[in-house]
């Protein structure tokens, strides 16, 4: 049966999945370009000799009907080892990452890894953690809304696979920074510049606000999505001033300002990140220190670079 599979992130793990599946017989339908090219090269360098790699590209297709195949299922089915699935609203990238780190030998796969999901297969970890798998795909499921903090849950996955406690309170002394979560990207004397750029919904940014909002804070929001903004707008009328708002255009951002009503009046909308970053930083000049925080709140414009 032919299998094809769009890529919901970037091109080289589409790739990698696509390169898996071949190496498990089937025929894969591969109908980007770049895509093509990156798996093409990955069977070149995988395939044990010339006739292994002529094989594989046989069954490598251009055009035809299949299936979509999702990478968090293949992975579940092919992973022999505990498998541990996170959920929850908010925190699951967090403490997925701080669970692997208290386990010592666990990988966190899917959103949580900038490595392919299907490359990490052959890693001799013995417990992998997975966010919002697979319905029956994991030994155990931890929700993050059951728990006071993302520490807490982190604790509770340890837990599970039977890290001792002595372990995890020594290993919770050196918990890693989880990269775009509030992620404090330069500190100096006058400017702090926080990344959180992963905060993709309402309530993830409002978390930020509460964090690092302040008379001082001067906050980048928008991007796209389908969002109810209501909570998060009580947020940011709380804590943040309507002047030290910097908007990005994308079908969320004009939700985001119907739910402010009539306090978002005044506040200007950028075509682009790096314009409503080049405000930001004027803003923030006039006061003595001031915090730049990116959180999007929707979905953040992926194929645009950071400018700090």
């Amino acid at each position: 049966m032919a299998t094809s599979y769009r890529s919901r992130t970037f091109e080289t793990t589409t790739a990698h999945t696509a390169a898996w599946l071949l190496g498990q017989g089937a025929r894969v339908i591969v109908r980007d370009a770049a895509v093509r090219r990156h798996t093409t090269s990955l069977l070149q360098r995988n395939a044990r000799d010339g006739n292994d790699y002529e094989r594989l590209m046989r069954q490598l297709l251009a055009t035809g009907r299949g299936e979509a195949a999702d990478e968090r299922v293949l992975f579940a089915a092919a992973w022999k080892k505990k498998l541990i699935g996170i959920t929850g609203t908010n925190g699951k990238t967090t403490t997925a990452v701080w669970a692997a780190h208290l386990i010592g030998d666990a990988i966190a796969v899917g959103p949580t890894s900038d490595k392919p999901m299907m490359s990490m297969l052959g890693s001799r970890a013995r417990v992998a953690l997975m966010e919002s798998p697979p319905r029956g795909a994991c030994s155990a499921v931890v929700d993050t809304d059951d728990y006071e903090s993302n520490q807490a849950a982190a604790v509770a996955v340890a837990r599970l696979v039977g890290v001792p406690m002595e372990t995890i309170r020594r290993r919770c002394t050196t918990l890693p920074q989880i990269p775009h979560c509030q992620e404090v990207v330069h500190r100096d004397r006058t400017l702090t510049i926080v990344d959180d750029s992963h905060a993709s919904t309402p309530a993830r940014g409002a978390a930020a606000v509460h964090r690092f909002g302040g008379p001082n804070c001067i906050l980048i929001a928008g991007g796209d999505g389908d969002h109810a903004y209501g909570a998060w707008a009580d947020s940011i009328v709380a804590r943040m001033n309507p002047n030290n708002i910097f908007f990005v255009s994308g079908s969320a951002t004009s939700a985001m300002k119907a739910a402010l009503g009539e306090w978002a009046h005044g506040i200007r909308t950028y075509d682009t990140l790096a314009d409503a970053w080049h405000g930001a930083q004027r803003r923030a000049k006039l006061f003595l220190s001031a915090v730049i925080l990116y959180s999007p709140a929707a979905v953040a414009i992926a194929d645009e670079a950071k400018p700090w």
